[in-house]
């Protein structure tokens, strides 16, 4: 047998479960932290990511990865690389623009979020609520919870809320963030802590 392909097996299988203890960790959300990013070069990736009418701060223009950009509330998103908490890499939103990204969640249970912000101006906490199909595509959308609004100052700061589902059919939620003003995101982590 080829050792260099064992060893590049061995390197791979390493890395795959690295990348899913790593999110194992993390919680629900995957690349709450914003350290993963993908090359927006095209315009079919600006319509992928729906951020078709946003500026992107970056040189190559970059998202984080699983992050959608909302298609109405449009704002301007930079990943920035100093002055971060956690990692390498933060988030930062500003003009109105709204961002989410999506995780799988049981009906009955209570969701602990946890993510530290900095910034000029507010923040509001949003979950869109759906009902996937066995497809995994959205059978419909059921409602926006909204969890909390959170006034920014200069400073890094831990925010931490609770959600409990209530709707019968939910089975994939959205974490979603409004900007208002200009904040900087990172170390978004959700955690299932039970039921009611």
């Amino acid at each position: 047998m080829n050792k260099a392909v064992t060893l590049k097996t061995i390197i791979i299988a390493a890395a795959s479960f690295t990348s899913s203890a790593l999110l194992m960790a993390d919680g629900m959300l995957a690349n709450g932290d914003f350290e993963e990013t993908v090359e927006i070069s095209t315009d079919a990736d600006r319509q992928r990511y729906q951020a078709e009418g946003w500026e992107l701060g970056n040189v190559p223009p970059r998202l984080p990865s699983g992050w959608s950009l909302h298609h109405t509330h449009k704002g301007r998103l930079t990943l920035v690389e100093e002055n971060v908490k956690s990692g390498g890499v933060a988030c930062m939103v500003e003009g109105g623009g709204w961002i989410h990204a999506g995780f799988p969640v049981n009906a009955d249970s209570r969701l602990n979020i946890t993510f530290w912000a900095k910034g000029d101006g507010k923040v509001r906490v949003m979950l869109f609520q759906y009902e996937y199909d066995s497809n995994g595509s959205v059978a419909q959308f059921l409602e926006t919870a909204e969890l909390e609004t959170v006034q920014l100052n200069g400073e890094w700061k831990e925010y931490k809320m609770t959600h409990q589902f209530s709707l019968p059919a939910v089975n994939r939620a959205d974490i979603a963030f409004d900007v208002q003003g200009a904040a900087v995101l990172d170390a978004v982590n959700i955690q299932e802590g039970g039921t009611e």
